[in-house]
């Protein structure tokens, strides 16, 4: 009870969260007992995710994994998508391509889910849709409610990348209701940022820069108030192009300033891909009626 409400406070973007959390990691030490030990190693790993401390949370996720048997149906598909949290942030694509074969032998429900995501976030627009179409096959219900709110973010993510109108409008309405909170699936195994982080993206995937600088703003806002440093570096990296495309007074010299404050941080805590996507070029602007690729999500 104690770790869902720490998930619960969490979605809602509410900073507590992390009290809460520790009240769990010293209730677990109290107790002393394995199975206390093994839910705080997992908590523990999430939270130094969302800090960026990418190498403690692995650590940790280690931790738990040596203290339960390996055939553990639940939790070895669990271990592998809290891995697959630990490197997408950090762009470990290379990786990642290895891990997602173990996911499909691990008997994930949903790796076409985690695969799409980890193709728009690498630019792979055509295995994104590939995934996507997956997941939109039969009933129309790709994901039960516990994976729901990563649907959600892969979809924008998808309509965002293609820029796509009708697809754009579909996840800006799936969105709306959610946008003062985090995406938050498979009862906190997932946390995938605040919700309108994926809705600016979706503004500027239209050129609708004042909505999309808006959101990328209230975005690295709610992030630095839950000391989720890496989501503000993908919001702030975001704002920082955003800017730069608008071209108002004062946008690049804001834009150029902002880039740099990103690069640092994400060099300092190893998202080498962020690194990479601030440093590249703008994408010119396509002729009205041609499809434009946008950069990874």
């Amino acid at each position: 009870a104690t770790s869902f409400r720490w998930v619960t406070l969490l979605e809602q973007g509410d900073p507590s969260y992390l009290d809460q959390h520790n009240a769990l990691v010293a209730l677990a030490e109290r107790s002393g007992q394995p199975l206390s030990d093994f839910a705080s190693s997992v908590d523990r790993s999430i939270i130094t995710t969302l800090a960026g401390r990418f190498a403690e949370a692995e650590s940790l996720l280690d931790q738990a994994i040596d203290s339960v048997d390996g055939g553990h149906v639940h939790f070895m598909f669990m271990a592998d998508q809290l891995r697959w949290a630990v490197w997408l942030l950090q762009g470990k694509f290379d990786e990642l391509a290895g891990l997602h074969r173990a996911i499909v032998e691990h008997n994930h429900p949903y790796p076409h889910l985690l695969e799409g995501i980890t193709a728009v976030e690498q630019g792979d627009v055509d295995l994104a849709l590939r995934c996507y179409t997956k997941g939109t096959e039969g009933s129309g219900k790709p994901v039960p409610r516990s994976f729901a709110s990563m649907w959600l973010r892969f979809q924008a993510q998808v309509a965002a990348a293609t820029r796509d109108p009708e697809r754009c409008a579909l996840a800006r309405t799936a969105l709306a209701p959610y946008l003062g909170e985090w995406v938050v699936s498979a009862y906190g195994i997932d946390i995938g940022g605040p919700f309108v982080l994926w809705s600016a993206l979706l503004d500027a995937a239209q050129e609708r820069w004042p909505d999309a600088i808006d959101g990328f703003t209230a975005a690295y806002q709610s992030a630095d108030r839950m000391r989720a440093r890496p989501w503000s570096i993908v919001a702030r990296g975001h704002l920082a192009r955003a800017l730069r495309a608008r071209g108002a007074a004062g946008d690049a010299e804001a834009g150029a300033a902002l880039l740099d404050e990103v690069a640092s941080e994400a060099a300092e805590i190893g998202m080498r891909h962020i690194v990479e996507r601030v440093r590249r070029p703008q994408p010119a602007a396509e002729p009205a009626g041609r499809p434009a690729a946008a950069p990874p999500a």
